[in-house]
C-alpha cells in the first residue's frame, strides 16, 4: 500500500479506485431516482382536461342570475345558448348582490372542462350593466328524477381546470377553502374525476340553494348522496338534504 491509496481532505483528487465507485454509485442513484419518479407519476392522480387562460379575456352578454350559484346566460358565437358559472379570481365568492336576473356585460377569461364552463371575473368591476342586447329566455328547471350518486365531493373551480387536478386528498384543504368561500360545490363519479367525459353535478339542498360552507368537512372525501337531479339550461344539479349526504369509509 502506498501513499496513493489513502484521500484526504487537502489532496486535489480522490484515488482512481474511489473515483471509480463514487461515479458509479452517482449514475446508479441517478437511474433509481428517475425510475421511482416514474413509477410515481404513473400511481399519481390524472390530472384531468380543464384549462384555465387567465389573461385571454373575452367580452360576454347575457343574463346574470343567482341560480343557484352566480352564472351568465348568453350565446356564445355560434348562436347557441350556454350557461356559465361566475366566479371571481380568489377562493372566494364574488361580492354581486343587485337583482337577478339581469343584463349584463362581463369581461372574464374561461375556465372550460369539456362542455363544462366557468367565467372567471378578476373584478367585480368588469361586470356591467348593459341595454338593447337580445338575451335567452331564463330557463325553467326540469327535474330528471331521484337518484343516488356515490362519489368525491369537489369545489367546482378547481375541478373544472382551475387547478389540476383538482381533486382528491391532495386537493382536499384548496377545496375547503374554496368551499367555505361560498364557491359551487360539485360531485364527481367515483373513480372517474380525472376523466375527460366526467360531469360533475351541482351539489345544493332539498330547495335548490347552496349548502355553503357546512360541506367544507366533506372536501376530497367519498360520499354518497340521495336526491333529486334537475336540470337547468346547460347545468345538472343533485338536490339533497343535509342528512342525505353521508360520508363512506
Amino acid at each position: 500500500m502506498n501513499d496513493d491509496d489513502f484521500y484526504v481532505g487537502w489532496r486535489p483528487k480522490a484515488h482512481a479506485a474511489d473515483r471509480r465507485f463514487l461515479l458509479g454509485a452517482a449514475i446508479g442513484l441517478g437511474v433509481a431516482a428517475l425510475g421511482a419518479g416514474a413509477a410515481l407519476g404513473a400511481r399519481g392522480l390524472a390530472p384531468g382536461p380543464g384549462e384555465w387562460r387567465q389573461d385571454d379575456l373575452h367580452v360576454y352578454s347575457g343574463l346574470l342570475m343567482q341560480d343557484p350559484y352566480l352564472r351568465l346566460r348568453f350565446r356564445d358565437t355560434s348562436g347557441d345558448v350556454r350557461d356559465a358559472l361566475v366566479v371571481g379570481y380568489g377562493k372566494n365568492a364574488l361580492p354581486v348582490t343587485a337583482a337577478s336576473p339581469r343584463a349584463v356585460t362581463i369581461r372574464a377569461s374561461a375556465i372550460e372542462r369539456g362542455r363544462a364552463l366557468m367565467l372567471a371575473v378578476p373584478d367585480p368591476a368588469n361586470i356591467q350593466d348593459a341595454t338593447g342586447a337580445r338575451m335567452p329566455a331564463t330557463p325553467a328547471p326540469q327535474i330528471v328524477g331521484e337518484t343516488l350518486l356515490v362519489g368525491e365531493l369537489v369545489d367546482a373551480k378547481c375541478w373544472y381546470g382551475a387547478m389540476r387536478p383538482g381533486y382528491g386528498k391532495p386537493h382536499k384543504g384548496c377545496a375547503a377553502l374554496c368551499i367555505q368561500g361560498r364557491l359551487p360545490i360539485a360531485l364527481c363519479t367515483s373513480s372517474a374525476c380525472g376523466d375527460a367525459e366526467a360531469v360533475a353535478p351541482l351539489l345544493v339542498d332539498e330547495n335548490g340553494a347552496p349548502h355553503g360552507p357546512r360541506l367544507a368537512a366533506f372536501a376530497a372525501d367519498p360520499i354518497a348522496v340521495t336526491g333529486v337531479l334537475v336540470r337547468s339550461g346547460d347545468l345538472l344539479s343533485v338536490r339533497a338534504a343535509i342528512g342525505d349526504i353521508r360520508r363512506l369509509g
